[in-house]
This record gives C-alpha cells, sequence and structure tokens, in this order.
C-alpha cells in the first residue's frame, strides 16, 4: 500500500501542474518558455537521478530509501507552495524530482521483491502500474479543483499530508531490507555528469523554442554524457554497470518506455493548454475533462494485470501503442473550432487507454529480465528513461507547436487559431513517435516467452 501510494504521489506530481500553469504563470510572471521549466525542472531532476536512486534501494535496503525519499519530496513540495517567484518554484521543482528519483524506484523494487509468486507480482504490477496511471490521469481533475477553490499553491501543498501518510504507513508495515553486505560506494560523479547532460540538451530544446542559438548547448551535452559513459568504465563501483545501457533486451524496452514517457506527458500538458486557452475552459473544468482519460487508464492497467497468463506482455504492448498511434492521430485534427467533448477527450481516452496497456507490462519484462540484487538498478533505468522521454519529448514538441502557431500569427492568424494549430501539429509529431514506439516494441526479443 505505501509502495503504490508514494507512485501516486509521484505521478500526480508531473500532471497536477499542468491545468494550473496558467494560473502559475499569471502570479509568478513567467514566460512561455520559462513555464515548461515548472514540469521540466522536476521532470529533469527526476530522471537525472533516477539511476542514483535505484542504486540506493539496492546498496541501502529499499525501506531506507524509501522512507528518505519521503521526506525529501514533502519538504520540496511545501517549499514549492511557498514560492515568492519563478526561480524559487523552479529550485523546488527541481528538489521534489530529486526526492521522486529516490522514492520511484524503491517503489517498484518493493512490489518485485516482496511478491515472488508469478501471478501475485503480475497483479501486484498490474495495481502499482494503476495507481501510477491513476495519479497520472487524474491530477487535472485534483489540479483543477485546487486551482479553483484553494488557489494554485495547494497543488503542491496537498502533497505533505500524503507524505506524511505514507511514511506513517512505511515505519508501521513495510518489512527491513538490509541493503549490500559490504560498505556502499555511489557513484555521484555518474550522476552529476548525467543529469548535467540531461540539463544540457532540454535546455538546447528550449533554446529553439525561444528562438537563439542552441548549438552551445547540444555541444555540452554531447560533452558531458561521453564523460558519463568514460567515468562509467572507470569506476570501481559504476552507476550503471558497462554494457548494461546496450544490452538487449532492456535496451529496446527502455526505449519504448521513453518514447511512451514523451507522448503521455505531451497528451495531458497539450491538452490541458488547448482546453484552457483554445476552448475557454476553466481550471476545474478542463481537469473534469480529464475525468474520462482517468478511468480510461485504470481500465487499461487493470486489464493488462490480467492478461499475461493467456497473451505474452510484448503483444500487449504491442497493442497499447497502437491505440496512441490512433488516438494522436485523432488528437492532431483538432482545431480552433473543435469541442471538449469531441475534439479533446475521445483521443484523450484512446491514448490513455494505451498507456495504460503498456505501462505495466513494461515493468514485469524490465525487471524480470534483471539479475538478483539489480531490481533497483532495473527500475531506476526503465523510471529514468520515461522521464527523459517526457522532458526531452516536451521541450522538443514545445518547440514545434511554438514554430507552428508562431508562423500563423505572424501572417495575420487569429491567435487562438494559431494556438490551435501549434498543438495540432504537436499532436500530429507525437503520434509518429508513437509509431516508432511501436516498432521498437515489436523488436523487444523473447517477449513471446515471457508471461
Amino acid at each position: 500500500m505505501a509502495a503504490c501510494l508514494a507512485q501516486f504521489m509521484t505521478v500526480l506530481d508531473v500532471s497536477v501542474v499542468n491545468v494550473a500553469l496558467p494560473a502559475i504563470q499569471d502570479a509568478l510572471g513567467f514566460g512561455d518558455s520559462g513555464l515548461t521549466w515548472v514540469a521540466n525542472g522536476y521532470s529533469l531532476a527526476f530522471g537525472g537521478c533516477l539511476l542514483l536512486g535505484g542504486r540506493c534501494a539496492d546498496l541501502f535496503g529499499h525501506r531506507r530509501v524509501f522512507l528518505a525519499g519521503v521526506a525529501v519530496f514533502g519538504a520540496a513540495s511545501l517549499l514549492a507552495g511557498a514560492a515568492p517567484g519563478p526561480g524559487w518554484l523552479v529550485a523546488a521543482r527541481v528538489l521534489q524530482g530529486l526526492g521522486g528519483a529516490v522514492l520511484s524506484p524503491a517503489t517498484l523494487a518493493i512490489v518485485t521483491t516482496t511478491f515472488t509468486g508469478e501471478r501475485a507480482r503480475r497483479s501486484a504490477l498490474g495495481t502499482w502500474s494503476a495507481v501510477g496511471a491513476v495519479g497520472g490521469a487524474a491530477g487535472g481533475l485534483l489540479g483543477g479543483a485546487l486551482v479553483r477553490w484553494a488557489g494554485w499553491r495547494w497543488i503542491f501543498l496537498i502533497n505533505v499530508p500524503i507524505a506524511l501518510a505514507i511514511g506513517v504507513i512505511a515505519v508501521l508495515f513495510l518489512a527491513r531490507t538490509g541493503g549490500a553486505r559490504e560498505r556502499p560506494r555511489l557513484d555521484v560523479v555518474g550522476a552529476a555528469l548525467a543529469t548535467g547532460a540531461l540539463v544540457s540538451l532540454v535546455y538546447g530544446a528550449t533554446r529553439l523554442q525561444d528562438g537563439g542559438a542552441a548549438y552551445l548547448p547540444f555541444l555540452l551535452a554531447i560533452g558531458l554524457f561521453a564523460a558519463f559513459v568514460r567515468t562509467e568504465r572507470r569506476s570501481a563501483a559504476p552507476l550503471v554497470p558497462p554494457g548494461t545501457l546496450l544490452r538487449r533486451p532492456g535496451l529496446t524496452i527502455n526505449l519504448t518506455m521513453a518514447v511512451l514517457g514523451c507522448v503521455a506527458f505531451t497528451t495531458w500538458y497539450f491538452g490541458a493548454l488547448f482546453l484552457q486557452r483554445v476552448a475557454g475552459l476553466d481550471a476545474w473544468h478542463t481537469g473534469l475533462a480529464f475525468l474520462p482519460q482517468a478511468a480510461c487508464i485504470i481500465a487499461g492497467a487493470r486489464l493488462a494485470g490480467r492478461l499475461p497468463g493467456r497473451i505474452p506482455p510484448k503483444r500487449i504492448v504491442l497493442a497499447g501503442t497502437v491505440c496512441v498511434v490512433a488516438g494522436l492521430g485523432w488528437y492532431s485534427t483538432v482545431d480552433a473550432g473543435s469541442a471538449a467533448l469531441t475534439g479533446v477527450v475521445p483521443p484523450g481516452m484512446l491514448v490513455t487507454f494505451g498507456l495504460g496497456l503498456s505501462f505495466g507490462p513494461l515493468a514485469a519484462l524490465a525487471t524480470g529480465a534483471a539479475a538478483e540484487g539489480d531490481t533497483g538498478l532495473a527500475a531506476g533505468l526503465l523510471s529514468t528513461f520515461r522521464q527523459i522521454g517526457a522532458a526531452l519529448g516536451l521541450a522538443g514538441l514545445a518547440w514545434v507547436a511554438h514554430a507552428r502557431s508562431s508562423g500563423l500569427t505572424a501572417s495575420g492568424t487569429p491567435a487562438a487559431v494559431a494556438e490551435a494549430a501549434g498543438f495540432g501539429r504537436a499532436f500530429l509529431v507525437a503520434a509518429v513517435l508513437a509509431a516508432a514506439a511501436t516498432a521498437l516494441a515489436a523488436a523487444i526479443p523473447g517477449g513471446e516467452r515471457r508471461g
């Protein structure tokens, strides 16, 4: 229960922010490109430090690391809720991401090590996936309610009592694990280099959105990644053992998750902006519009948890990615005249159902292929790729949307029409990416033999 609640909280914090972005922008004076860092500050710290968090769970014990992650996340949420300006909020979001990076791999590792039987593990992973999916899809509804009746600061402050409750449950009921027998050694340098490379890469994409030169951040990202690879090869206790990133089937599974993370975040981010900026809904009604998506992602995740005994996980993932492609293709047809109930809600339901189908089987395939004692690392890698995909995808697709809408605005197109066209273009590119995820899922080796 504690692991599922923690997963709910960390995923919720990604999506709950989306419907509050216009209110945050007005209150703190963010620019359009700076606003993406409210989301990306969290995603980058989360994605950049997940490997370190996963390795910490293996070395220091899942329970101990879990409690540390809950404490950091709760404290950072309090700081975010008290933010007086843009810089403070982005810094607090980065700290939240760090807490989530420590917490998230521990939740998956706890689930996979607690439930050892094949059927029980499949059911537990289905529940874990469903709860996380609910956090992603229901964030819009909760965020809308909080913005309307309590103010945007409460989308962060709500995490504080949740974190306290999770901490109490974990202390009382979560079993202790011993971690590594020898003195643990952590590759902090490797984690810093990986995080720096990701930040530089996403900053470069943000510079493209602003119309600035991006080659220096991109070159820095390449240099930092090369230094990371060199460090990992020479380290006595590497963050990622040499060859792990390139080893199949893990690489194919992780790349599939990265693309799905990108399109999931795109669906919630641009969908929320479209409903408020173009369709004219307030935050509360935007949240209500996301409610059917929450139901669909739960249905997909629960169905995926029951099917592996009869259908191989690889085929379930393929079915899910096909649904995502179809939904995003439908989404790309939105325009300024699209109504929320016909232009946004139905395609969003199809996308989220496909995501619900895909996430659980991918987690089962990734952790099932891990060696004993490396479940935290496998969970960290999978979550890292998902967050990297979300951060880079948002930055890149925001540039796509901005380029399309600004070009139309310059030619005299009304603002609402231009902005809707920009969102449609971003959804179209996301559909192409989802098609690539389908091809990747088809290439997962041995998928038919698992389950």
